[in-house]
């Protein structure tokens, strides 16, 4: 149990680091809708997992939402703020290892406050060109790959670890996935000759749509993990649901990307091939973990990622797992 007394300091700390962060990096007060909206969200999500039992990691949660709010924020365009934040960030959770054993829910709240961030962005960020069929045929695919590799490394550690080790490594690998990808987006990194600078060009080349902010998609896809970390404390269905995030989502990208075929009627950019591979493969080996229920929430799932929102597949997809597990398995 952390005590309460350092739960505040930390949610001070963060909240003063977070409006800094904001006041330098956004001059515009519309920048504090994520940032509130994650505290709102964080504490209504730390209260109902601590209650009165642990205020201390309650309000460590808080602060964790504001300080991952600010990060998404400051992502690549203020870095050393970032790494500010993200210091700051780890240390909570490294005490938190340390003095608590339910410590893994802060994966959760760094996740709400990085969706909150992500998606003002979204709102208030200029929009991407759609970019040329062989640059999404190309880089598609890599990612995918990329995604369904990614899968199967944490599967791996699911299976060779207890679930709250897993998760925690999952959520560090993450915290250090981050600051990879922010520091490999600098312009001072993009310099030639540098380990960084090699990293940047192999990845933007392979892995990058036109038009977006460097690393954004690794980015929708750590905070869709750690939601998932951080809420489903069920084995089973944590796994359906890395299965769905991480297998099926990619694969049926490929397949819709590489068979084309019939689009779906309320949203032309999908294809009946890519969402069928979505449900096979989410429900066949979400069988494996949950039995027949995978097959309804596979549907469930399938038609949300066939839906036209603005908000990222990887977040919608870790969102309504998420939801199920609330609603059906608690």
């Amino acid at each position: 149990m952390i005590p309460i007394y350092y739960g505040i300091a930390f949610l001070a700390i963060s909240v003063a680091a977070s409006l800094a962060a904001l006041a330098y990096c956004s001059k515009r007060w519309s920048s504090l809708v994520p940032l509130a909206a994650s505290m709102l969200a964080s504490l209504v999500a730390s209260y109902s997992i601590y209650g009165n039992s642990d205020m201390g990691m309650a309000y460590m949660g808080v602060g964790m939402a504001s300080l991952a709010a600010a990060m998404a924020l400051s992502y690549v365009r203020r870095p050393l703020l970032f790494i500010i934040l993200l210091a700051t960030l780890a240390s909570g959770f490294v005490y938190g290892i340390a003095a608590s054993s339910a410590t893994i829910a802060i994966a959760g709240m760094f996740a709400i406050g990085t969706i909150s961030g992500l998606l003002y962005n979204d709102l208030a960020g200029p929009r991407s060109k759609p970019s040329s069929f062989n640059s999404i045929l190309r880089v598609e695919v890599n990612r995918d790959v990329v995604h369904i590799l990614i899968g199967l490394l944490v599967v791996a550690i699911m299976l060779l670890l207890r679930l709250d080790n897993a998760a925690e490594l999952i959520f560090f690998l993450i915290l250090l996935g981050y600051a990879l990808n922010d520091a490999s987006g600098l312009r001072h990194a993009r310099r030639a000759g540098t380990l960084l600078h090699s990293f940047y060009r192999y990845t933007s080349y392979r892995l990058e749509r036109l038009s977006t902010t460097y690393g954004i998609g690794a980015v929708y896809l750590a905070a869709g993990v750690a939601l998932l970390v951080g809420f489903v404390h069920s084995i089973n269905f944590l796994l359906f649901s890395v299965v769905a995030l991480l297998f099926a989502d990619p694969v049926a990208t490929i397949i819709g990307v590489r068979l084309g075929g019939p689009r779906l009627p309320h949203n032309g950019r999908k294809s009946f091939a890519g969402t069928l591979a979505f449900f096979v493969v989410a429900g066949f080996l979400g069988y494996l973990a949950i039995g027949l229920n995978a097959f309804i929430a596979a549907a469930i799932l399938a038609t949300v990622e066939s839906l036209e929102i603005f908000v990222d597949d990887n977040i919608r997809i870790a969102v309504v797992c998420t939801a199920i597990y609330l609603l059906a398995y608690l």
